[in-house]
């Protein structure tokens, strides 16, 4: 039985599970990776905000938890965060603005879900797809208070979803017909994603951003852009390397769009 304790952290109320806590440490030192602090929580609101609330000094600092009450995607959109599926976040302190941190996660996830043996692949900005095209991860970044919260959401173990998201969501148990441990597969993100972090630091992001766009298959794509005040239709030409920008073909005109949620039209 995992043991549990109740505590409230700079407002953050919430039971962290310690047996996670030395399981996650003790897998992370095996893997050479070095983390800020880290809390594992049965249940929190939601991990961004527990990031925000609970250290916006170290470097790196990580949170998990079993489940979340208010887990968010983009545009406030909520996320299906019961128990069975992966929510954690990474504190960054140490930034580029200019880095689009939620594609460079999303490539990470993309490499240890391949590995686990499902076929998947990326959706611009921010998803990863199962093959028939279900969403299966997705990864949402903020910037408050001179920092940045990688948000990070995988359906892992998760047999159902709510009726909204029949047709539309699948979990890594439905793609491969076995069940995954939750903190194990944490361990195997970090160290897939911290290296890649690294090298995006380092100077490395176009190298990088060029994986994500052979991932992705987007290049000669009809689709749509849904924003907050309007829709885009033209053809994708790739993604801005530095960057992360969709360039899309409008009729006579190329434009980088930067933010939107994307609809493929064939």
């Amino acid at each position: 039985m995992k043991r549990l304790f109740q505590e409230d952290f700079g407002g953050v109320q919430g039971r962290r599970v310690k047996e996670n806590e030395d399981r996650l440490k003790a897998c992370l030192a095996q893997t050479m990776v070095n983390v800020g602090e880290l809390y594992c929580f049965d249940r929190v609101e939601s991990t961004m905000d527990a990031a925000f609330a609970l250290n916006r000094t170290v470097d790196r600092t990580v949170i998990v938890s079993r489940e979340q009450v208010q887990g968010r995607g983009r545009y406030s959109r909520p996320w299906y965060s019961e128990s069975g599926g992966l929510y954690a976040s990474v504190l960054l302190t140490e930034f580029d603005p200019a880095i689009p941190y939620s594609m460079l996660t999303s490539l990470a996830l993309l490499q240890v879900i391949r590995r686990l043996g499902a076929s998947v692949t990326l959706k611009w900005i921010n998803d990863v797809l199962s093959r028939n095209g279900r969403k299966i991860a997705g990864v949402l970044t903020e910037e408050r208070e001179g920092c940045t919260v990688i948000g990070i959401g995988v359906n892992v173990n998760n047999r159902e979803f709510p009726h909204t998201l029949q047709g539309h969501a699948t979990s890594l148990f439905l793609e491969t017909g076995r069940e995954i441990d939750v903190i194990d597969l944490f361990c195997s993100i970090l160290e897939t994603f911290f290296p890649i972090l690294n090298r995006a630091h380092e100077g490395g992001i176009e190298e990088l951003l060029a994986d994500w766009e052979r991932e992705a298959a987007l290049r000669g794509r009809s689709v749509k852009l849904v924003g907050e005040f309007d829709e885009i239709r033209g053809v994708v030409r790739g993604i801005n390397r530095r960057n992360g920008a969709l360039i899309l073909s409008v009729g006579d005109e190329l434009r980088e769009i930067y933010e939107g949620s994307l609809i493929y039209e064939e």
